[in-house]
């Protein structure tokens, strides 16, 4: 183990502990979390019971005990294929009796839905299949939880050694919100601040109650769940009443996509979202949305005219692209990676967006004939 400049902990990657193979959580590409020995037909989300074994890690105080009594509720809507592995909670947490909860195709807030209602415990851990807790990142949460620090976000790291798709998506959290990432640091926020720190209930802590309050008051804007944003309006709310909170201490590494299919897919998913989360005039990147039609149209309509145009649209995107990570002090392999997967991404995320755009007039145009 080393210390940055800080004197934070940070683990090497010869100094991370490594699982056994018989103890990995196999995913598929959309991040579906393995059972054993499953029925590959069979629909699956896992919501742990909070009754963790005590003994773990040794007693501890009353205060660690309790922050070790959060659950994990299922992560992953889409459960279409799965392989063989025991399921695990990392940092060497025990868990109590699991419940699998069945949801087919109903999106991953419903899937959210369904493991926090299913919870016992009064705190609750959001964990997707790709992410893994740091060793000491239960044990810093059961000392940092309080009736006022009841909201925590999980700083999160991808795994991005030789993956160029992890690469590209370390790059885009950094710019967006780089006032964090260029100097992690113990941290909250609340509404004003909230579209300049990370967040997501991909690794997010909350009391039980105030989840379920804020899934109650949730509103998607487009009827297909599917397609809804399954977190950045439900932390929206819950940063309306409560500061998140934000430590390097808590943290936890992200699998990302290691294939070009599942890269698109997910692009595809979160140009999707991104139209519910923040086609809103609260949203800093609102403007982004309401210019993002138009202009992508004329350059559809450009190409189709001028196929010509084509690979110079690609040329000038991946060399913008790489301006941007450049300066933004990325490293090079990065940087590369994100030159080179921008006009991809671009693509498939601005077909997500069109894609909900179209669900969304749908739907409108169904409510006025129905009227």
């Amino acid at each position: 183990m080393r210390r940055d400049q800080r004197g934070r902990s940070q683990h090497t990657d010869r100094e991370r502990p490594e699982s056994h193979p018989s103890q990995e959580r196999r995913r598929d590409d959309d991040g579906s979390i393995a059972g054993e020995q499953p029925d590959p037909d069979s629909p699956r989300h896992a919501a742990a019971d909070g009754s963790q074994d005590d003994s773990d890690q040794g007693a501890g105080s009353g205060k660690q005990r309790e922050g070790r009594r959060c659950a994990q509720a299922g992560a992953s809507a889409r459960t279409r294929r799965y392989t063989s592995g025991p399921r695990m909670l990392d940092a060497g947490a025990q868990v109590g009796p699991e419940h699998r909860l069945g949801h087919r195709g109903d999106g991953r807030f419903k899937a959210r839905r369904a493991g926090v209602a299913a919870a016992t415990s009064d705190a609750v851990l959001l964990l997707d299949a790709r992410v893994r807790l740091h060793p000491d990142s239960l044990r810093f949460l059961a000392g940092a939880l309080a009736p006022e620090r009841s909201v925590w976000n999980g700083h999160v790291l991808p795994q991005t050694k030789g993956n160029p798709f992890g690469a590209f998506g370390n790059v885009l959290v950094h710019i967006a919100w780089s006032a964090y990432f260029a100097d992690p640091r113990p941290a909250s926020f609340g509404l004003e601040e909230f579209d300049h720190f990370p967040k997501g209930t991909g690794c997010f802590v909350a009391p039980r109650a105030l989840l379920l309050e804020a899934m109650d008051e949730f509103k998607p804007r487009v009827s297909d769940w599917r397609l809804v944003s399954d977190d950045t309006q439900l932390i929206r709310w819950i940063a309306a009443r409560h500061r998140i909170h934000l430590s390097p201490e808590f943290g936890c590494d992200y699998e990302p996509r290691a294939s070009v299919r599942a890269f698109v897919g997910n692009a595809l998913y979160r140009g999707s979202t991104f139209l519910d989360g923040h086609g809103r005039r609260e949203s800093r990147f609102f403007p982004l949305v309401v210019v993002f039609f138009p202009v992508s149209a004329g350059l559809a309509l450009l190409t189709l005219r001028r196929p010509v145009a084509a690979p110079v649209l690609v040329a000038l995107t991946a060399g913008l692209a790489a301006t941007v990570a450049v300066r933004a002090r990325r490293p090079a392999f990065d940087t590369l990676s994100f030159a080179m997967l921008a006009p991809l991404y671009a693509a498939a995320h601005g077909a997500g967006m069109w894609r909900a755009l179209g669900v969304l007039a749908r739907q409108r145009l169904k409510r006025a004939s129905g009227s």
